[in-house]
């Protein structure tokens, strides 16, 4: 009902949160960055170098799509968990390999992973049950998918409530 309002792109209307994702190509580009209240950065990092760095500024929703799925090591997944970030799958730039394996390693791995439907309106949301039906295709437990679709976007929002 809310989703429009809160986790599109730009300027909430509801509330006064805001939702920006930022790619970074290199270490330069970190200082121009920073956290500011009611806005949720989420960083794409597209080299590796960059990765650790995001991590150390505090960032807590990192990106991982078909662009930078090979940027990040396997070894690196231990330190999302040791941060508490969560991981951002978008559901049209990925393939379902790339998912698949984000899903499954994430039960070790990672605390969360936010499925997204990475809409510019509200015609193009997926359905809850649509993102379900689509992950236990792919292999991934229902509890795993489950709490991937439902919980996952509500500690996105508990986010909001701690800045």
């Amino acid at each position: 009902m809310y989703y429009d309002r809160v986790f599109l792109e730009g300027k909430g209307r509801l509330i006064k949160a805001e939702r920006v994702t930022v790619q970074i190509k290199s270490e330069k580009e970190l200082p121009k960055l920073r956290l500011e209240p009611y806005r949720i950065t989420v960083v794409k990092p597209l080299s590796r170098s960059v990765v650790k760095r995001v991590l150390d500024q505090g960032f807590k929703v990192i990106r991982i799509d078909s662009d930078n799925f090979n940027v990040i090591r396997k070894g690196q997944l231990n330190l999302f968990r040791q941060y508490d970030v969560i991981l951002e799958v978008p559901l049209n730039k990925v393939n379902y390999y790339i998912l698949r394996t984000v899903c499954l390693y994430s039960t070790r791995y990672v605390s969360d992973v936010l499925i997204s439907s990475c809409s510019s309106g509200v015609a193009e949301v997926w359905h809850p049950l649509s993102k379900l039906a689509l992950l236990t295709s792919l292999g991934v437990p229902e509890v795993d998918a489950f709490h991937f679709v439902f919980i996952s976007p509500l500690r996105l929002l508990r986010l909001l409530e701690g800045s």
